[in-house]
This record gives structure tokens, C-alpha cells and sequence, in this order.
């Protein structure tokens, strides 16, 4: 497990993307932590795609209670100084709720392909399906995305949701 170290920590680098270093060692001491604890639950076969699941929840977590934290000094400071800050940061908000809106499988297979960079094949195995189901997932998902945001939100964002991805 302590091999997978390195992967896990640049995914959770590249996933977290507040470019604070030491929050995602904290995040990857207890992806840790918590694979020692359930160390008899991991599948032999697993190791590191079971890893990057926890990861990803551990993340989820965080970025929800970012959100809240976000949404209630908003209400408690007014509205923000610059409104193009605000724009982004609602823009941000929305597409955040958007992906997480998305069904697990299809959630997955998006972040994994948007921000992990997995080519169809590297998605089909790290989900434990076929190229085909991984690419399906993936194309649903976008879809959904975009029928959730609209193409005006898609248009108007481009460079946001280039960032996020």
C-alpha cells in the first residue's frame, strides 16, 4: 500500500487544486489512516484504485464543507467586492454541484477522465469495466452536465471549466 503513496498524493494534488501542499498531505495521512483501519476490507486486487476511492471521498467531504463555509461568510460579509469575483465563484459553486449532482459511476468516470487525465482504456480499467462501459459512462455524464449547466453556462465559463477539469 505504501508503494501507491506517490499516486495517491498527486492525485489528491491534482484533485484538490488549491495548490496547498500541506492539506493534501493531511488528506493523504488519512486516506491512510483509514486503509489501515480497514486494511482486511481492501480487495487483494484493489490496492491503488481502492486508495483513490477514499481519496475522492475524503476530498468530497472536504470541498462540501468548503462550500459551506463559503456560502455562510457570504451571507455574514455581503455581498463580495469585485462582482467578476463573484461571478466566478458562483460559476465555481454550480459547476462543483453539477458534477456532484451526476450518479456515482458517472461522477466517477468523469473526474477520473477531466482531472486524473485517464485515456478510455485506463478509465475502463480503473472503474472494473470494458472500454465501451467506461466510455458510455463518460459520455453520459457529460451529457448530463451540460443538459444541468446549459450551453450558455458552458459558453460563457469555458475558461472555468478548463480550470476545473
Amino acid at each position: 500500500m505504501a508503494s501507491h503513496a506517490d499516486t495517491v498524493n498527486r492525485y489528491l494534488l491534482n484533485r484538490h487544486r488549491a495548490g496547498d501542499s500541506l492539506e493534501a498531505e493531511d488528506l493523504l495521512a488519512e486516506v491512510f489512516a483509514i486503509a489501515w483501519r480497514r486494511f482486511d476490507d481492501i480487495p487483494s486486487d484493489a490496492g491503488v484504485a481502492w486508495l483513490i476511492v477514499v481519496a475522492r471521498n475524503r476530498l468530497m467531504n472536504m470541498h462540501s464543507k468548503q462550500r459551506r463555509r463559503v456560502r455562510l461568510s457570504a451571507r455574514l460579509r455581503g455581498p463580495l467586492t469585485s462582482p467578476a469575483a463573484e461571478d466566478e465563484a458562483i460559476a465555481e459553486v454550480a459547476l462543483r454541484e453539477a458534477i456532484e449532482s451526476l450518479p456515482a459511476a458517472e461522477r466517477e468516470a468523469f473526474t477520473l477522465s477531466a482531472w486524473e487525465g485517464l485515456s478510455p482504456q485506463e478509465l475502463g480499467r480503473a472503474l472494473g469495466v470494458t472500454q465501451n462501459a467506461a466510455s458510455v459512462r463518460l459520455s453520459r455524464a457529460k451529457s448530463m452536465l451540460l443538459s444541468r449547466l446549459g450551453s450558455d453556462f458552458v459558453e460563457n465559463h469555458r475558461t472555468l471549466a478548463k480550470d476545473s477539469e
